[in-house]
């Protein structure tokens, strides 16, 4: 038996490495199966890889050579046949019955095409690395920390003020990132010969639609205005009732058709306006006004377009 040098017993027989050499810690019981995620991640891979897919390919590799169940309960450090059978071996079965019946040597890749996993590439990995993204990255997760270190009320929301501007920044930054990879889709494709209907019409309205600009996000406020103008110049006054979904033209027809809410109990059960792809399907009312029973009609179903109206 050999027996250990004195200077090796207390290093450890796995150390942790790192580009300078071996260290003196130990490695973790994990850390080799983190390594090999890292290494998925680093290769811009969506799923990680861990030492879990290189242990089930040996067990099935074992099984497919002929080991017995009990050499691999062994092999895998297990007691139970059903975490072996159910979650490494799978279900795709390795016999070649074409072999058996005809008495001929039997093929061991039969399950090969079968066990492959798809690794895709991750999009968000380029973005992520970036500069500005790292940067802002870390500056969040600084004031994560003097957040949690902070004792003073104060101190406390000025940092998560000084955060929340972090995050509205990395969303805007993410937001175009987004804008700008979708720009530069390709929308026209080549065909291999022009349709007789004319696609060549098609291919016009791709290269239109691409140089158009986005739709405005006060487009429905802008053509809500227009029409309270045309109903304001012809009436000289113009409400739109969002409950009966029709426009008021004097102050006397609307305080009847709030009225007419009222007494029906035709009341908004929810006081925030509510929005549809930019446009405002139910207005917004003040919880206070609507309770108050000694005001008029008008005045408690008062509508605000906005939420901070």
């Amino acid at each position: 038996m050999i027996e250990w040098a004195n200077g090796k017993k207390e290093k450890p027989v796995f150390p942790q490495w790192t580009s300078e050499g071996p260290k003196e810690k130990a490695r973790e019981t994990t850390s080799l199966g983190h390594q090999a995620a890292d290494w998925a991640r680093r290769a811009n891979f969506t799923a990680s890889f861990g030492l879990h897919s290189a242990r089930r390919t040996a067990l099935i590799n074992g099984n497919d050579n002929g080991y017995s169940l009990g050499q691999l309960l062994k092999l895998a450090s297990q007691s139970n046949t059903h975490a072996l059978i159910n979650h490494y071996l799978g279900n795709v079965s390795s016999i070649d019955g074409a072999s058996n019946y005809l008495g001929t040597e039997r093929q061991t890749e039969l399950a090969e095409d079968f066990l492959s996993a798809t690794m895709r590439r991750n999009p968000e990995e380029e973005l992520k690395t970036s500069q500005e993204y790292v940067s802002l990255e870390r500056q969040i997760e600084n004031l994560i920390l003097e957040v949690e270190a902070a004792t003073l009320g104060d101190t406390r929301t000025e940092l998560k003020a000084q955060r929340k501007i972090l995050y509205d920044q990395r969303r805007v930054f993410k937001k175009k990132a987004l804008q700008k990879y979708q720009e530069d889709q390709k929308l026209a494709y080549e065909t291999p010969k022009n349709h007789e209907q004319g696609d060549w019409r098609q291919g016009h309205f791709d290269r239109i639609c691409h140089a158009m600009k986005g739709i405005a996000g006060n487009l429905w406020k802008h053509v809500f205005d227009r029409y309270k103008d045309f109903h304001m110049k012809r009436s000289g006054f113009a409400s739109f009732c969002f409950r009966c979904d029709k426009w008021r033209t004097s102050e006397p027809d609307r305080a009847a058709d709030c009225q007419s809410h009222i007494d029906n109990n035709d009341v908004p059960f929810r006081c925030n306006p509510v929005k549809f792809r930019k446009a405002t399907v139910c207005a917004g009312y003040c919880p206070v006004h609507l309770g108050r029973a000694d005001f008029p009609a008008h005045q408690r179903l008062r509508q605000f377009l906005e939420q901070s109206s």
